[in-house]
């Protein structure tokens, strides 16, 4: 069970909630890990949670089909720091400057492409997950419906010639 909040610690998880801020990644490096990432953006101050879009697994294939690099690239991503002033800052800091560190790192030239999302909440971003999922699972059903409703039609074709030929063989057979 999860245990009840009283007012007072209700008020301060809302509270809490209120100075949270959210930025987003345009673009991220390619193949730089989630945890390379949280390192690089924690100086700037405390992250929480963080979501990072992968791919097309389409695309994945492809490039590994075609002896590319195997890893895992991530094309966008939202980073939730727990405040909104370290938010702000890291986003004008940040945006267009060069990744950097060391000389010889993948990452050296890559560009930042960060956003800070004013009034936006990390529930924005998990209420357009879900809605998206439930969009994704609908049209699936639509599209099983549809597959459903042609596979019946064409047994109920099937069948009716199957019937068509049984006649015809009995009229033969009675001339």
């Amino acid at each position: 069970k999860k245990p009840t909040l009283d007012a007072k610690a209700l008020e301060r998880v809302r509270a809490d909630h209120a100075r949270r801020g959210v930025v987003f990644l345009g673009t991220i490096p390619p193949f730089m890990k989630p945890t390379k990432l949280r390192q690089l953006l924690s100086v700037y101050g405390e992250t929480d949670r963080m979501y990072l879009a992968a791919e097309d697994p389409a695309t994945r294939a492809k490039r590994k089909k075609f002896g590319g690099n195997t890893g895992k690239k991530y094309v966008e991503g939202w980073v939730e720091f727990r405040n909104k002033k370290d938010a702000k800052r890291a986003a004008e800091m940040l945006h267009g400057r060069e990744v950097g560190g060391k000389r010889r790192s993948a990452h050296y030239y890559d560009l930042w492409n960060i956003k800070y999302l004013p009034k936006f909440k990390w529930d924005n971003l998990t209420e357009e997950m879900e809605y998206q999922k439930a969009l994704r699972e609908k049209k699936l059903q639509l599209e099983l419906s549809v597959a459903k409703k042609e596979r019946d039609f064409y047994l109920a074709k099937l069948d009716q010639g199957k019937a068509l030929e049984a006649m015809k063989e009995r009229r033969a057979k009675r001339r």
